[in-house]
């Protein structure tokens, strides 16, 4: 069996997120002009059910989001090095993906983060060495059934309160509801997972000076009392 690259296996995912199923029906639609609506909700199933599950190595971090007409979504992907992630990117451009900006985490002298864009209402921010926690979180994934019939590796909620508390501000309504719709779910062991993961973050100098542990007890706080 052919082994996959990490853009392949990045694309898999893509291909199985929010926007990638709203293009791919669009596509079946383009290809079948005179199917009717039910033919094309079984060529769509059937496309759906042939698919393979995404390989090991590579999870969701967290789910798309519409924001003024553009569909967003963020990707940790687990990999060495810095060529590595160089020669992902680059082979996200020969199948279409525009390098919009990449960043770069001067704490682990690593790329941190790459934006790119499928077309003007697709942005997709790959994250490699962001929050410096990212192998734990491609470790910790879980296998959740997203839709009927097709089973995503999806980060857990304890990880995704980290990221939340580590990127969210006053500027960034958008992580700070996120952050709150986490925490009124999120149970015990989902904190305790968050706090292992800050600590780490700060362990390992990627808090962007910020204390992440005491933001991480404030956000609870305000939501949880």
């Amino acid at each position: 069996m052919k082994q996959l690259t990490p853009g392949e296996k990045l694309l898999a995912a893509l291909e199985l997120q929010e926007l990638g199923l709203q293009m791919k029906k669009t596509q079946i639609r383009r290809n079948n002009p005179d199917a009717t609506a039910e033919e094309i909700h079984q060529l769509f199933r059937n496309w759906l059910l042939a698919r393979k599950p995404i390989p090991d190595g590579f999870r969701i971090v967290s789910w798309p989001r519409k924001c003024n007409s553009v569909t967003k979504s963020s990707y940790d992907v687990s990999l060495a090095n810095d060529e590595e992630a160089e020669h992902l990117i680059y082979q996200l451009g020969l199948r279409g993906y525009q390098t919009l900006s990449v960043m770069e985490q001067s704490k682990l002298g690593r790329l941190a983060t790459a934006r790119l864009e499928l077309s003007s209402h697709a942005v997709t921010d790959i994250l490699f060495a962001s929050s410096g926690v990212e192998a734990e979180i491609v470790a910790g994934a879980l296998l959740l059934e997203v839709i009927p019939d097709l089973t995503m590796p999806v980060a857990q909620i304890g990880d995704l309160i980290t990221l939340k508390v580590l990127s969210s501000s006053v500027n960034r309504p958008h992580d700070e509801l996120d952050l709150r719709n986490l925490l009124l779910v999120a149970s015990d062991d989902d904190l305790a997972r968050a706090r292992w993961l800050t600590e780490l973050i700060m362990q390992r100098g990627t808090h962007r000076e910020r204390d992440v542990l005491e933001l991480l007890q404030e956000s609870r706080a305000a939501v949880i009392g």
